[in-house]
C-alpha cells in the first residue's frame, strides 16, 4: 500500500472547520447575489406608460416625463451620448429631442415583444449643431428577445439611415386627445381599369 503524501494531516476535527468556511463563503455569495437581484427589481420602480392600455391609442402625444427632464409641445428634452473608440476622451454627444405638431402615440404588439410596445413619431432630432431629422421613441418592456434574467425596460431611439440608440427610459407619458386610426392603403389601381 502506498504512503500519504508528505504534509500535514487534517484530523476530522480541521475538515469539519475547513468545510464550514468553505459552506460559509459560498453561502455569502449567494446571499449578496439574491441582494441585489431584490433590490434592483424592487428600485426599479414600475413607469406609468407600461399601465396604459391599446384602448388609450393612437393619440396626440401631450408630454413625455423623464428623470431629468421633460419633453413636451414647448420643451425640447436633451439627451447625452457617450463618444466611443478614439472618440471617448471627448464629452458626450447633445441630442435635443422636439415634439412637432403631428406627434402621435401608437400602441403595437409584435411577435417575440412583450407589450407594451409604445411608439411616439414623428420627432425632431438634432445632434449637437448639426442639422434637425426625424426620428421616433419607441418604449418597450422587455428587449425584443424575449424574457432575460433581472429583464430591464427597454426604450430606444429610431433615426432613418443611422443606428438605433439605447436611451433611458421615461417614467410617464402624458396622452391628449384620441386620434382617428390611421386609414387603410387603398390598393392600386389595375391597369386597364
Amino acid at each position: 500500500m502506498a504512503e500519504p503524501p508528505p504534509g500535514p494531516r487534517l484530523t476530522p476535527e480541521d475538515e469539519t472547520g475547513t468545510q464550514r468556511r468553505l459552506r460559509r463563503s459560498i453561502l455569502i455569495v449567494i446571499v449578496l447575489f439574491a441582494g441585489y437581484g431584490i433590490i434592483t427589481t424592487l428600485s426599479e420602480k414600475t413607469p406609468g406608460w407600461i399601465k396604459l392600455g391599446p384602448e388609450k391609442f393612437p393619440a396626440q402625444a401631450s408630454e413625455v416625463v423623464f428623470a431629468d427632464g421633460v419633453l413636451a409641445a414647448a420643451k425640447p428634452y436633451v439627451i447625452r451620448i457617450k463618444r466611443t473608440g478614439r472618440k471617448r476622451r471627448l464629452p458626450p454627444q447633445r441630442m435635443q429631442l422636439a415634439m412637432v405638431g403631428a406627434t402621435r402615440a401608437t400602441y403595437r404588439c409584435a411577435k417575440r415583444t412583450r407589450c407594451p410596445w409604445i411608439r411616439i413619431a414623428p420627432l425632431r432630432c438634432r445632434l449637437d449643431d448639426a442639422a434637425p431629422t426625424t426620428c421616433g421613441f419607441e418604449l418597450y418592456e422587455f428587449g425584443r428577445t424575449g424574457i432575460e434574467i433581472l429583464p430591464r425596460r427597454r426604450c430606444r431611439l429610431t433615426r432613418p439611415g443611422i443606428r438605433d440608440l439605447d436611451v433611458g427610459c421615461p417614467r410617464t407619458v402624458t396622452l391628449g386627445a384620441r386620434l382617428a386610426p390611421a386609414p387603410a392603403a387603398k390598393a392600386a389601381p389595375k391597369p386597364g381599369e
